[in-house]
């Protein structure tokens, strides 16, 4: 759910073009998501309360040719629900054949860690893959999610996992959201197996909430 939409820096991009040419990539956009619909937990039966942890508030997404960054804003991080073993926090984009997930999980068994994924719409196959320099900080303090992902590293993350679909500045990406909710961690590894969060160790992640970027739904990079 979500109400405004907000794109800036129109004005000064045509100023731009006319002096100087087109610019290899710029822009940004900030959008805003209702206040308390955190309650899709996993097993609970409604009237669900909202989870301030997972309560998306606002996002601002920018990119500047170079890297894109995110930045969510939530009620209020920090606590993890008895419920579950962590948190996890996600942001997701499609790109040609590739839907692209870069997750940051707070766990009390497996501490702290991120995890990038890319899922190939062709096979179905999900690729955890590394995504050199792309980085997901959670800052309690000003209860803000914060992305960044160099469009380089992207690109190379989607030949790795062999997904179609080339990524450089002034693609367009759709279906973007921040996306949160319970992490449980099941305390057991699967021998051979690492999966996309938590190297192995069977765990599944729920969306409590999603911010998804408002209609016309298309970001260019």
């Amino acid at each position: 759910m979500r109400r405004f939409l907000t794109v800036s820096g129109v004005a000064l991009l045509a100023i731009a073009v006319l002096l100087n040419g087109p610019p290899a990539s710029a822009g940004s956009v900030t959008w805003d998501d209702p206040e308390g619909d955190a309650i899709e937990f996993l097993g609970e039966a409604p009237p669900r309360p909202s989870e301030p942890a997972y309560d998306v508030l606002n996002v601002a997404m920018a990119s500047d040719g170079k890297d894109l960054t995110i930045a969510a804003k939530f009620k209020q991080l920090g606590s993890i629900p008895p419920q579950a073993t962590g948190n996890t926090y996600r942001f997701v984009f499609v790109s040609g054949d590739g839907t692209f997930t870069l997750s940051v999980i707070q766990d009390t068994i497996a501490g702290e860690f991120s995890a990038f994924a890319v899922r190939d719409a062709v096979t179905g196959v999900n690729n955890a893959v590394d995504c050199i320099k792309c980085t997901g900080k959670i800052n309690v303090e000003s209860n803000t999610l914060e992305f960044t992902l160099p469009i380089s590293s992207i690109d190379s993350a989607r030949r790795t996992a062999g997904v179609a679909g080339k990524i450089e500045p002034g693609t367009a990406i759709e279906g973007v959201s921040v996306v949160a909710g319970e992490y449980y961690n099941f305390g057991y590894r699967v021998p051979g197996v690492t999966d996309t969060l938590g190297g192995g160790l069977v765990s599944l992640s729920n969306t409590a909430d999603s911010a998804p970027l408002p209609a016309p739904g298309t970001f260019t990079l």
